[in-house]
């Protein structure tokens, strides 16, 4: 199965908690001008070959510029935007996850009186099979419809990134203060 890539950032705030963001690597700008300016030379020249670029521009005039503008502004501006997912462990409150994307931006709080446990599930899908970080909700105080609430959606992290997550989260939400589940 693909894997999209992904750079793993952590960062700690001692005992408060700690965030781990996982972002795609950043497209080069510069490549995109490139395609988008070729594709332009590459219309206008098979328009020229047919000697259709003079009446096109008499018809369009200046309105054709500017959407091919704009439209090539958008392409870049949507292709250029990161695409993260973050989850903000906060010992004393509970959790934060965060999906940020080209279209839409999502965010959910999980209070820690919610939490029951946070696991590692083997995730079968048609023909594989992948670990998925879970928020196991107890069921007397659940606000969802399910009990299960998966972490990271867009990006499969790696068994060894979801083991160092785990491991902090556990330390930091249930370990702090030695509170009973």
């Amino acid at each position: 199965m693909f894997t999209p890539k992904y750079e793993l950032k952590h960062d700690r705030f001692g005992e408060l908690g700690s965030i781990f963001i996982l972002q795609r690597p950043n497209s080069n700008a510069a490549n995109l001008n490139v395609v988008a300016a070729a594709v332009i030379a590459t219309i206008a020249g098979v328009l020229s070959f047919t000697g259709k670029v003079s009446q096109l521009i008499l018809i369009l005039g200046n309105h054709l510029l500017i959407f091919c503008a704009v439209f090539f502004g958008l392409f870049i501006f949507f292709f250029n935007r990161k695409q993260t997912e973050s989850l903000l462990i906060l010992s004393s409150l509970g959790i934060t996850i965060t999906r940020s994307g080209v279209f839409r931006d999502y965010s959910k709080f999980v209070d820690i009186a919610e939490i029951d446990d946070i696991v590692i599930l083997e995730v079968v899908t048609m023909h594989s099979v992948r670990c998925q970080l879970v928020v196991m909700l107890k069921e007397d105080n659940m606000v969802e419809k399910s009990k299960i609430l998966p972490i990271f959606q867009k990006f499969q992290p790696r068994t060894e990134d979801l083991r160092i997550i785990y491991k902090d989260a556990q330390a930091k939400l249930f370990n702090q203060f030695s509170r009973k589940r």
